[in-house]
């Protein structure tokens, strides 16, 4: 844990997330960066690509070649490959896929069309959690990838989950923070509008909204937006009125 805090700084920094708002823009280009510092750092990379985990399925969100768009697609639909190993176990796979084998002969003959004959994945591992998705890279090379590529892509793939994770985290805070925005603007507009009604009603604060459910259920509209209204029309007819 302390070794990968030491070098998060300066993974932030060759990622591009320096600082600033972190939203859904923000992880793409996060996680474009990964696919590139991977294609060009790591030996034999031909091609490479994302996946995440979502929703009890796969999903490749960034690649730097449509084959490895293509081979990540073969093993969704498959529900089986080595990417979809690699985030199911936690563990690195490496796979010579050129090769005549029994172990994913669909994707092996969709990877072969590209003369693609080694996957190398690598999961994305939230802390010492599942994996949330996997770093795929692909090689056209003899030989494959050898230990010092599959080191280079665990380097990368450990400080890619960290701040894919960290990202995922602040969208979700910044989803929240906004729904209770909306949430306080929509008791406040409905409060002016309750006031209205109590001056010209002369009821109560629960009459009022009894008066604007109502409404709502009448007009089949949103209570707030029927408040809203209310609020813009006396708001108008104010400033409408000559000396205000």
């Amino acid at each position: 844990m302390g070794e990968a805090n030491d070098h998060e700084p300066e993974t932030e920094r060759v990622l591009g997330l320096g600082g600033g708002v972190i939203d859904e823009n923000t992880l793409e280009r996060l996680l474009q960066q990964v696919v590139l510092l991977a294609r060009h750092t790591v030996t034999a990379a031909d091609s490479v690509s994302v996946t995440l985990a979502e929703n009890g399925g796969f999903r490749t969100t960034n690649s730097s070649a449509p084959e490895a768009l293509a081979v990540d697609e073969a093993q969704y639909q498959q529900n089986d490959g080595p990417c979809v190993e690699a985030v199911r176990t936690g563990r690195q796979v490496k796979v010579a896929v050129g090769t005549d084998g029994d172990q994913w002969p669909l994707v092996r003959a969709r990877a072969r069309e590209f003369g693609i004959t080694s996957v190398l994945s690598t999961p994305l591992r939230r802390g010492a959690g599942d994996a949330i998705g996997a770093l795929n890279i692909y090689s056209r090379a003899d030989g494959g990838f050898g230990d010092d590529a599959a080191r280079t892509a665990g380097i990368i793939g450990d400080h890619a989950a960290t701040l894919v994770a960290t990202a995922q985290a602040l969208i979700g805070v910044a989803n929240l923070n906004e729904q209770l925005r909306a949430a306080l603007a929509s008791r406040e507009i409905i409060g002016e509008a309750k006031g209205i009604i109590m001056e010209r009603q002369t009821c109560t604060r629960d009459e009022a909204f009894d008066i604007l459910r109502r409404a709502s259920q009448r007009e089949n509209r949103k209570l707030r937006d029927l408040a809203e209204e209310l609020v813009q029309r006396v708001e108008a007819r104010q400033r409408s009125q000559p000396g205000t």
